[in-house]
């Protein structure tokens, strides 16, 4: 908020023009996910944007965000121009939901059969920890779906207690942002402990299993949780980010939100130089 009206408009049409995601949050302003008046500004701007372009007073209602800006937006692609066209429509699915698949096509909750030739399944997803806990992992007699019953629980994004020479590329909890660098640091962590876990099993013939302690994951579960608190994330319900979105499921930080720098700063010395938060080798 510290850039005036002017200058403010240009720099979010520049982010509209050619910003998405990420880069439309962070690239000009670094206030968006954590002042609520910076990010009412931008939602004011991101409506304004779609009730220009969309023609049909209906669908822009339904297109128009009503929350925060917490979620990854469309930009200037090229798509809110679709549902000019007569032949695209859309269902507001929160009114009415999807209630069964038929021979026909999809009926959503006012009894409306929706006839379709093609359906694409992308209607939502259980994110961050729920392709982990379909999967049969298992140690000790003990599943990883149930130890994460309660929200999933990792020390550093790649690394849970319990599940030793588990190695979790971009975890939960791993450093919220740009997905390409936190792989990148993801794989670099997991590299520096198998290599020090296989330099200690040929100098010293010890057994060289990583596993991470239980109070370090309780200390970084702590962490990312606080993380969250000092966001707008945590104010938007239903978000995919705290699991919200799934019914039943625990809702909680499923990210370190407090930035890459000091996520590398902790990541790379616990790994590469003093390997706090592991059990000895």
């Amino acid at each position: 908020m510290s850039v005036g009206p002017e200058r403010r408009q240009q720099l979010l049409e520049d982010l509209w023009n050619n910003g998405n995601g990420i880069k439309f949050m962070f690239e000009h302003f670094c206030d968006i996910a954590t002042d609520k008046k910076a990010n009412m500004e931008v939602c004011d701007f991101l409506r304004r944007k779609i009730q220009e372009i969309v023609r049909d007073p209906e669908k822009a209602r339904v297109l128009t965000p009503t929350e925060l800006f917490a979620r990854r937006p469309v930009s200037n692609d090229g798509y809110y121009e679709t549902y000019n066209r007569d032949n695209v429509t859309i269902v507001d699915l929160k009114q009415t939901p999807i209630v069964e698949i038929t021979t026909e096509g999809i009926r959503t909750g006012d009894g409306v059969v929706h006839c379709l030739d093609v359906i694409v399944f992308a209607t939502g997803f259980d994110a961050v920890d729920g392709n982990l806990t379909r999967v049969d992992i298992s140690s000790g007699g003990r599943t990883l779906s149930n130890v994460w019953a309660a929200g999933p629980r990792t020390y550093l994004g790649s690394f849970s207690a319990g599940f030793p020479n588990m190695f979790i590329v971009n975890g939960p909890m791993s450093p919220f942002g740009n997905v390409i660098p936190a792989i990148e640091a993801s794989v670099e962590i997991i590299t520096n402990a198998i290599e020090r876990a296989e330099l200690v099993r040929a100098q010293d013939s010890m057994r060289g299993v990583v596993e991470t302690t239980r109070e370090a994951e309780n200390d970084w579960v702590e962490t990312c949780k606080k993380s969250l608190e000092g966001t707008l994330f945590n104010d938007v319900k239903g978000s995919w980010f705290t699991g919200g979105n799934i019914p039943g499921k625990v809702v909680g930080s499923r990210a370190y939100f407090a930035g890459m720098k000091s996520f590398r700063d902790v990541a790379m010395d616990a790994t590469g130089n003093t390997w706090k938060g592991f059990k000895p080798l």
